[in-house]
């Protein structure tokens, strides 16, 4: 089968680092999509609210994503749409078995929690707090919810009964698509993923496909952070 490139016909803009963007660039791999344009933009200078990108969306969002006249910017979106658009090269998204469609899309919204848990409750709070201002209480119970969002996770994979590969099933899904981005970004942030089993397992497995080592966020290979390295504590003490 002749693979679809629609290389002038894509224009995306991402950033190093941005889980929204790399779920995308996995999606666009994963459905075969190859050499199309795209600008990696900084989002320490703003360039996120560069004219392009605002013409192409008010918000000044990332990813921003356009395919001939369409132009879409929530990473969910982009997903469903690239699913319907391209239904016959690359990986089906979400599985025909109605059974495991559910899965699929509950473990896809659930890794939303896990979202918020990690990334917007704790390592924001502490990338946008100066120190001096830590509520060092609010802090720490928001790590013990990380921590006990993970706990659930891990055991989610244990009662799979499987080897731990994918987040639903045998396949690559829409699911994996989404959690996998915000596990590599605790483990970047120092989460040691290591203490619980089942997800690192499957973090380590997933870390070697194809999609998801070709499009690693670029600014990661040579940065690393401590931030979360203390939930082992938390971790120990369940």
């Amino acid at each position: 089968m002749r693979k679809i490139s629609l290389k002038d016909d894509i224009y995306l803009y991402w950033a190093s680092g941005s889980i929204p963007c790399w779920r995308v660039q996995i999606a666009l791999s994963e459905k075969h999509i190859i050499d199309y344009k795209h600008q990696m933009i900084s989002l320490d200078q703003n360039e996120h609210k560069m004219k392009p990108i605002i013409d192409q969306n008010s918000r000044g969002e990332i990813p921003s994503l356009k395919i001939g006249n369409i132009v879409l910017n929530e990473s969910l979106a982009i997903c469903f749409y690239l699913e319907d658009l391209i239904k016959n090269q690359g990986i089906k998204f979400l599985p025909q078995d109605p059974y495991l469609r559910a899965q699929v899309l509950q473990c896809t919204f659930d890794s939303l929690r896990l979202q918020k848990f990690g990334s917007e409750n704790v390592i924001y709070y502490i990338w946008h707090t100066p120190p001096e201002r830590y509520n060092i209480d609010l802090l720490n119970k928001r790590k013990e919810i990380l921590v006990d969002e993970l706990i659930r996770w891990n055991n989610r994979f244990k009662q799979q009964n499987q080897e731990n590969l994918y987040a639903v099933g045998n396949l690559f899904t829409l699911a994996d698509i989404f959690l996998l981005p915000q596990l590599a970004f605790l483990v970047h942030c120092g989460y040691p993923i290591r203490l619980h089993e089942q997800l690192d397992s499957y973090y380590k497995h997933l870390c070697d496909r194809p999609s998801i080592h070709q499009s690693f966020p670029p600014h990661w290979l040579t940065t690393t952070s401590n931030i979360l390295t203390d939930c082992s504590n938390l971790i120990l003490k369940q």
